[in-house]
């Protein structure tokens, strides 16, 4: 599991147990969507693809380009 902390809210990526090889995509509770790597979903986030307009359409953001400027474990 990996967290990213953010102005909007704290994004989690998180293994699915009833899906095996599938990672889900938060932010606070809100779930966003799995994806097949925690890579792909750290990546979206990057992009501001996550289909949160709260995150996508914000501007002048810092964004974690890759899932290395996430913090492992779990969010406080």
């Amino acid at each position: 599991m990996w967290y990213y902390d953010t102005k909007v809210g704290t994004f989690s990526i998180r293994p699915e147990p009833g899906k095996p090889g599938s990672w889900l995509l938060s932010i606070d509770v809100v779930e966003l969507g799995f994806y097949t790597s925690p890579d792909l979903a750290a990546s979206d986030v990057f992009r501001q693809t996550t289909g949160w307009d709260e995150w996508d359409m914000l501007e002048d953001v810092t964004t974690p380009t890759d899932l290395g400027n996430w913090v492992a474990g779990k969010p406080y």
